[in-house]
């Protein structure tokens, strides 16, 4: 329309068109009161998508049987992602490796767990890509719902080393037990995860029911009793625990996962352990294999309780440069003895022993022995770690890092040692435990 063209007459509306404008008018009056009453956004008001808490972290965990890797990861994700994963939020990420100029990708999972229920990640299984030189600078993350799109850096990765684990733990009876253990050296914080491989979270992985950071330096734990959710623990349950060390990215910063640039989680099996149980007893990674791998310091002549699952019998072995057994302690689960094997047993036939009875190896103790004999009447669990606790003495001070392994898993001797498992028996007396030479994953 010019400027000089004439301007036509307005014309009345019609009884339908008001009627319709009537009709708009109270629909757009319900929709707003069903914002105000019961927080139902308009579409066109969606809130975007929030991110915070970014971090990618050189991770590694212990031998587990809870999925995650073994080796090195990058662990990448964020923490606090708004709509969460149930509300149709998607992750991915993406950087240019360093070393062949090509670009990597991975997909970011929603996890669900009941600690962690708005994190989406890698995680820590099989989606993690492996730690590589070329792969350690920042990623770029998308995260998408609908039509919404949200890209954030991470953190990068350059110059940070693998962390130690924490070694020594050891598990308290009762039903809020005290984990206690020994930082390595580089660690500047310490936080807890306890998993319950009972309940699975919404991707079918062990559920994580407690994440809780602690002060610096913090060397042990109780288990409160009111975990995430309101769950407790569950003495019918398998739990694992995480024995978590991090280094910071500034020592005094916030303890975030953004802050984080290296993590080493110790995964120890366990079970609530009976109130007539050792007050500590050490505590081992089972790997996927089930074999127990022990991380411990022992002191010649000082009992040691290990806290093995149980079966029909264990194997014990020391691992390479470990002192020899010196003596061993079995629980009194049962009137009749247990058959105890050993390098040198007179006449070459197992010797009868009876629980709570220590016995003392030849002189200069043995590197291997097996306890067979165990009723099964007893129903004693082989996924129960906390079931068979043994006590053993060493000839020697030093680190033991051997294995453990139940009958009737098959022993199959491998040419190095493991980090040793040891697990508490909820039981009163000591445990038993199983011997199999390490197996490197």
């Amino acid at each position: 329309m010019r400027s000089s063209d004439p301007v036509a007459p307005l014309s009345a509306p019609s009884k339908v068109t008001l009627a319709r404008n009537r009709r708009h008018r109270k629909f757009a009056v319900y929709c707003l009161a069903l914002v105000v009453l019961f927080g139902i956004p308009h579409p066109a008001s969606a809130a975007p998508i929030s991110v915070t808490d970014v971090f990618n972290i050189l991770d590694h965990s212990s031998p587990n049987d809870l999925g995650f890797q073994t080796v090195p990861i990058l662990f990448i994700g964020a923490n606090q992602v708004t709509p969460r994963g149930s509300q149709g939020t998607t992750g991915t990420g993406q950087t240019t490796n360093t070393l062949t100029n090509q670009t990597a990708n991975v997909n970011l999972a929603f996890r669900g767990d009941t600690a962690f229920p708005n994190q989406i990640s890698t995680g820590l299984g099989s989606a993690a890509p492996a730690d590589n030189p070329g792969l350690r600078g920042a990623w770029a993350l998308t995260f998408k719902n609908g039509t919404d799109t949200t890209i954030v850096q991470t953190p990068n990765l350059v110059g940070v080393n693998p962390l130690p684990f924490a070694s020594n733990a050891t598990i308290s009876p009762g039903t809020n037990p005290t984990f206690t253990w020994a930082n390595p050296v580089g660690a500047d914080r310490q936080f807890i995860n306890i998993v319950d491989k009972d309940i699975k979270n919404p991707q079918g992985g062990f559920d994580d029911v407690l994440n809780q950071g602690l002060p610096p330096g913090a060397t042990s734990f109780t288990v409160p009793t009111a975990l995430a959710g309101g769950l407790t623990l569950d003495p019918t349950h398998h739990y694992a625990i995480e024995i978590s060390e991090a280094q910071l990215r500034d020592p005094a910063g916030p303890f975030l996962h953004s802050n984080e640039q290296a993590v080493s989680r110790a995964i120890l099996d366990f079970n609530v352990l009976s109130s007539g149980s050792p007050p500590n007893v050490y505590l081992p990674y089972v790997d996927a294999n089930g074999v127990y791998h022990f991380n411990m310091t022992v002191i010649a002549g000082q009992t040691f309780f290990l806290d093995p699952l149980v079966a029909l019998g264990y194997d014990f072995a020391i691992g390479q440069g470990d002192p020899n057994f010196a003596s061993v302690l079995l629980p009194t689960l049962q009137g009749n003895p247990y058959l105890l094997s050993f390098p040198g047993e007179p006449g070459g036939n197992p010797v009868s022993l009876l629980g709570g009875l220590p016995f003392l190896f030849p002189a200069g103790g043995v590197d291997h022995f097996t306890v067979r004999g165990i009723n099964a009447s007893d129903g004693l669990d082989p996924s129960n770690t906390t079931a068979f606790v043994t006590g053993l003495t060493f000839t020697a001070n030093g680190p033991f890092t051997g294995t453990m392994m139940p009958d009737p898993i098959l022993f199959v001797p491998a040419p190095e040692p493991s980090s040793l498992l040891l697990l508490a028996a909820g039981v009163s007396g000591l445990v038993g435990v199983a011997w199999r030479r390490h197996r490197r994953k």
